[in-house]
C-alpha cells in the first residue's frame, strides 16, 4: 500500500537502504531528429538519478528505451517518484503496457527493493 497509483509516488514505509531501478520504453519505432527525453528518479522531489536520450538519427528503427538505478538511504515517509520528460518538446509517448502474443514484459516500471538498515 506504499505506492499511490493516482500520483505515481511511492512512500517509504520503513527506514533503511533501498535499491531503486527505473525503466522506460517509448512507443516510437522511428526517430524524430532532435527529439530528446529523460527519465528521472526523484526523492522528495529532488533528482537522484537520471537517463537522458538524444535522438540524432531520424532514420533509426529501434524502440527507444532506457533507465537508471540508484542506492538511497530513506527514512519512513520519504517519497520516491519516476519522472519522464520530453525535454525538447517533441512528441514521445510511453509504450503500451498491454500484452501482445507471448510478450508479457512490463515496458515502463519503477522497482524498489529494501536491501538493509
Amino acid at each position: 500500500n506504499a505506492y499511490n497509483t493516482s500520483t505515481g509516488i511511492w512512500t517509504c514505509p520503513v527506514s533503511g537502504k533501498y535499491h531503486i531501478n527505473s525503466l522506460f520504453r517509448t512507443s516510437a519505432t522511428t526517430g524524430v531528429l532532435g527529439g530528446a527525453c529523460q527519465s528521472l528518479i526523484a526523492k522528495n522531489g529532488l533528482y537522484k538519478s537520471s537517463y537522458y536520450m538524444d535522438i540524432e538519427n531520424a532514420g533509426f528503427t529501434h524502440i527507444p528505451n532506457g533507465g537508471s538505478s540508484v542506492l538511497l538511504g530513506l527514512k519512513a515517509g520519504d517519497q520516491i517518484s519516476m519522472i519522464f520528460s520530453n525535454s525538447l518538446g517533441t512528441s514521445v509517448t510511453m509504450a503500451n503496457q498491454s500484452n501482445s502474443g507471448s510478450d508479457y514484459r512490463a515496458y515502463t516500471y519503477l522497482e524498489i527493493y529494501r536491501i538493509g538498515n
